[in-house]
């Protein structure tokens, strides 16, 4: 995932990733999306038994639905 955002395949956008690698992806510590798992926050996930997995192209979709232009935007959801 070193690549630049318009040189991301779209094998790569649906690639499944961990909680590891989502966290190193968002800059936050893997018990972050942990919690947010529990408080229903957070990009979408796949759960398959104990097993969790994070899509690319879902954890830019929450980025880019999370973005603000303004204090006055609120706070994200």
């Amino acid at each position: 995932m070193s690549h630049a955002f318009n040189e991301i395949s779209t094998t790569e956008l649906y690639r499944q990733i961990d909680t590891r690698e989502a966290a190193v992806f968002l800059s936050k510590p893997p018990r972050t999306l942990e919690n947010w798992r529990q408080r229903g926050y957070g990009p979408r996930y796949v759960k398959a038994g104990r097993s969790v997995r994070y899509r690319l192209a879902d954890i830019l979709a929450w980025q880019e639905h999370s973005l603000k232009g303004s204090t006055v935007d609120g706070e994200a959801a």
